[in-house]
């Protein structure tokens, strides 16, 4: 048995909801001092109000919740401290250490500072073109409550377990798979608060039998929120791709992406920019219906590399709505082939991030 580590322990009282608000207790940083010895765990509770009869409450579920997960404890010296005279932790303060996926090289997120950029095509669409150049990928489709993964991926698998009791990934064209939309109607509104939205990523990425991979690419929500600062506080990135359009009202975008990254201390492997261009089937010009070369520009005036331009062709619309990537069922089209080539450049950042 592997020994146990403080950010399991974090991970196991996220699921702890303070009373007074629908955060965890993680989430309002009421938890603090983690430490591990082989059976025994030693943590800090720094409430506002440590006399409250709450305080008692919130210690006995702390205790029953990690004696339930880990029955091997021995020991759980949990002290309830006053977090009142402290600097107030906000969420967006992060001292926890997330902790890798079982047998995940490499953690991605593919995010947008707002939606309708493309955010979606442009997840599946790298995973595909990873696997393309012979890497092992699976796609997690974080966007809990607007899942798009299951209409991009389609696979007619259902969602099986293991003898263990662990979540089986669907298998899409070669990729491993999640998302809520294969438990659930997608035409179904989920009206879910963010302890659940918390609670269901953290299924999977830690419940899910991912196996070995490369990649794990995650389609987070756009903007920011409960999604993102769990993903922060909880899983181990090796930082994040952002997805923009070409015209000017979209710099504010990738602005409101980076200021989340870096508050969240996440780095930003590159930009993309959808959109670039629309090729006419008709005539064979190009036309910029979003302008062009903005992502390229707005990446150099903040400091950000730039991993590449995707071209606005009906086929990837088509394709998307099928459920297979054209990167899958165009390979020789030209937003398959720009595609490939992001996805060559974000492995050589990661690679060579790895070696320096």
């Amino acid at each position: 048995m592997e020994p146990l580590t403080p950010q399991q322990v974090v991970r196991i009282l996220g699921k702890v909801l303070d009373p007074g608000s629908d955060r965890s207790i993680v989430a309002a940083g009421f938890v603090s001092e983690v430490r591990t010895d082989g059976p025994n765990i030693s943590l800090v509770l720094r409430l506002p109000n440590p006399q409250s009869p709450l305080a008692g409450v919130l210690q006995k579920q702390c205790e029953k919740i990690l004696r339930e997960h880990y029955p091997f404890l021995e020991k759980v010296d949990l002290q309830v401290k006053d977090g009142s005279q402290k600097s107030e932790k906000k969420e967006t303060e992060f001292d926890a250490h997330p902790e890798r996926i079982p047998g995940v090289r490499h953690v991605i997120p593919v995010a947008s500072g707002k939606g309708g950029v493309g955010k979606s095509t442009v997840a599946v669409n790298l995973a595909a073109a990873l696997m393309l150049e012979g890497h092992r990928v699976g796609v997690l489709d974080a966007d809990i409550c607007g899942p798009s993964v299951p209409i991009m991926l389609y696979s007619e698998e259902d969602i099986t377990s293991t003898a263990d009791k662990r979540i089986r990934p669907v298998n899409s064209h070669g990729l491993k798979t999640i998302s809520i939309g294969y438990f659930a109607d997608t035409r179904e509104a989920l009206l879910w608060r963010g302890p659940i939205l918390q609670k269901v990523l953290l299924q999977f990425c830690g419940d899910v039998d991912w196996g070995e991979l490369d990649y794990l690419i995650m389609d987070m929500p756009p903007g920011t929120g409960d999604i993102q600062l769990t993903l922060a506080q909880q899983i181990a990135t090796d930082g994040a791709v952002v997805v923009t359009t070409p015209q000017d009202l979209a710099l504010a975008d990738v602005i409101r992406a980076r200021a989340m990254f870096e508050k969240v201390k996440i780095p930003i492997l590159g930009v993309v920019e959808n959109m670039s261009g629309f090729a006419c089937p008709g005539c064979g010009k190009v036309h910029s219906i979003f302008s062009s070369g903005g992502g390229r520009k707005y990446a150099e005036r903040l400091g950000l590399p730039f991993l590449g331009a995707i071209p606005l062709e009906i086929a990837v619309r088509t394709a998307g709505d099928e459920g297979m990537p054209v990167t899958l069922s165009s390979p020789k089209s030209a937003p398959a082939q720009a595609f490939r080539e992001i996805a060559r450049a974000l492995a050589a950042r990661i690679e060579n991030r790895a070696s320096a």
